[in-house]
């Protein structure tokens, strides 16, 4: 159940949230040691578990010794947020290096006509992802919980 709530903490999860979370994400259960017909516990579970270790004063001390054996090994942690980049390709633009300058200082070149403007995409960007080169604009989901 202490794994539960560090998710829960390093997510910034609500209890139903952690829930859904829990069944919904393999890497969730793998980090809880959970197989697919285990059971998850549900958002009441959570929330009493927290408030007991609340009342016995050891939610805190928990967490501070848990940081403090995270920084020991080297590691370090990023919390509140759950991010999904996806990428969403476009059609490779053949600009020359001249107009690839004009377009990252912000400006469209100049002997561009409209019709040649509405048909070049200039916010689009090369990256890479999983080792592999990608030419488009990269969404990201970032999902934030408040407590």
């Amino acid at each position: 159940m202490f794994k539960v709530l560090v998710l829960q903490h390093l997510f910034n999860l609500s209890d139903d949230q952690t829930e859904f979370q829990i069944r919904d994400r393999y890497s969730f259960c793998r980090f809880l040691g959970l197989s697919s017909e285990s059971k998850v516990p549900d958002a009441k579970t959570v929330w009493v578990y927290c408030e007991r270790l609340k009342e016995r004063g050891l939610f805190d001390k928990l967490f501070s010794e848990l940081l403090i054996q995270i920084d020991a090994a080297g590691f370090s942690v990023r919390n509140r947020q759950i991010v999904d980049a996806a990428m969403a390709p476009v059609p490779k633009q053949r600009n020359t290096r001249e107009e690839n300058r004009q377009i990252k200082a912000g400006d469209g070149p100049e002997a561009w006509g409209d019709n040649k403007r509405r048909w070049k995409d200039v916010e689009a960007r090369w990256t890479m992802k999983h080792g592999k080169t990608h030419y488009g604009h990269k969404s990201y989901i970032s999902s934030r919980s408040s407590r």
